[in-house]
């Protein structure tokens, strides 16, 4: 593996936060497509501090991560999986494949109404469908968090798990914040989605994304659990104690997903799966390599297909509310984000997609350089947007330097 000069920069960013005490540890990995068609060549990797930092255990290249919301892009490409063989109309109406979407409501400043179109699967995988996540800070926020809470949790806790077609179920009762169609708005359409994989494909989701991803790509610690074999492996969850000014072990059963420790009843398309940085590196280079994995040759989507995915499907209107701070210059589709403008989003990068996770995990693809970044930690709020920004601009600063890898 070749030392490359801008790498000390990367070094010196992520070892200030471990220094400052705002993350126990992390690992970054940067990749690349050889001149040899679908050759990847990993050219950097780096562990820092602990994967469970009371007990003084390193991070190491085989630490297991939750991926929480980047669990989404492999979800987006078991979709167009079935997209491609002819499974699934991203135009037909979501009820033509889940019925209890059929009736929908809508909750907003102006009281309850029943929707005026139903959501389409297109408007699911754009996040523009009207659903939402728990969030007490608006209506049809409010009543989802209180389906969670009083059936999703209360159930957890009294040992009646709930699976994955009775979670969508539950979210199918709950009203849309505004007509499918009309804004954008981050919630639980993957979730949505890993169900509608199941009814088109006839397969559990797991079995599904075993048998058309993980195998194929050989990712062997990808799974929607730990085994009790790798638990030593599995990294401690973190959140920040602002009262004591420091970290702490964070509780498990966020957005009902459970410990990880055995396999769950709810296979959630959102937010699921753990992985490894390995695992999920090959699965990223698939993408970067247009949609075939260059060590074994394994094709899983087109790349007609993997062009069309990863290109803005907002509107205008939509992306009015598309305006987190990591988000500017990006557009969205298919549960990436897509660069589209690098000037508005400060970035010397010129193509990138991907997507990051409530963890601080982030992945950044490149089809056109062929450059992956990949980043994981541990850590409830997901990652200082500074430090990812910075990490991506010392990259593409020394993309000169990449481009000499063979």
């Amino acid at each position: 593996m070749e030392k490359l000069k801008f790498t000390k920069y990367i070094d010196e960013a992520i070892q200030k936060e471990i220094d400052d005490a705002r993350i126990a540890g992390a690992q970054i990995a940067l990749y690349k497509l050889g001149d040899e068609s679908g050759k990847i060549n990993e050219f950097y990797r780096k562990c820092y501090g602990y994967a469970d930092k009371e007990n003084k255990k390193e991070t190491k290249e085989d630490t297991i991560y939750r991926l929480f919301s980047m669990t989404k892009l492999i979800t987006s490409v078991a979709v167009m999986i079935l997209y491609e063989r002819g499974k699934i109309d991203l135009l037909m109406p979501l009820s033509h494949y889940l019925p209890e979407f059929k009736d929908m409501m809508v909750l907003d400043e102006n009281g309850e109404r029943p929707a005026k179109s139903q959501i389409t699967v297109q408007q699911v995988m754009n996040m523009t469908a009207g659903l939402v996540y728990p969030d007490m800070s608006f209506k049809a926020g409010m009543k989802m968090q209180e389906a969670y809470d009083n059936v999703l949790y209360a159930n957890w806790k009294s040992g009646k798990e709930m699976n994955t077609e009775e979670v969508v179920k539950l979210i199918a009762k709950q009203p849309l914040e505004f007509e499918p169609g009309e804004r954008w708005r981050y919630s639980t359409c993957a979730d949505v989605a890993g169900r509608l994989v199941e009814v088109a494909s006839g397969m559990k989701f797991s079995e599904f994304l075993k048998k058309e991803i993980f195998i194929p790509l050989g990712m062997k610690d990808t799974d929607f659990y730990v085994p009790k074999e790798k638990q030593d492996r599995f990294s401690v969850m973190y959140d920040y104690d602002w009262e004591k000014m420091q970290l702490k072990v964070a509780g498990d059963n966020f957005l009902g997903l459970g410990d990880y420790l055995n396999p769950p009843k709810f296979e959630s398309g959102g937010a699921g799966l753990v992985t490894t940085v390995d695992d999920y590196a090959k699965f990223a280079c698939m993408l970067a390599n247009m949609g075939e994995y260059g060590t074994n040759g394994e094709r899983i989507l087109s790349s007609n297909t993997v062009d069309f995915m990863t290109t803005n499907a907002l509107t205008d209107e939509q992306k009015k509310y598309f305006c987190w701070e990591q988000l500017k210059g990006y557009g969205y589709a298919n549960f990436f984000r897509t660069l589209e403008d690098n000037v508005a989003g400060c970035t010397n990068a010129t193509h990138d997609f991907g997507w990051d996770g409530y963890m601080g995990d982030y992945v950044s693809i490149d089809a056109v350089s062929g450059v992956v970044i990949l980043y994981m930690q541990q850590k409830f709020g997901g990652c200082d947007n500074s430090l990812i920004r910075r990490i991506r601009n010392i990259v593409y600063g020394g993309i000169d330097e990449i481009e000499e890898i063979n």
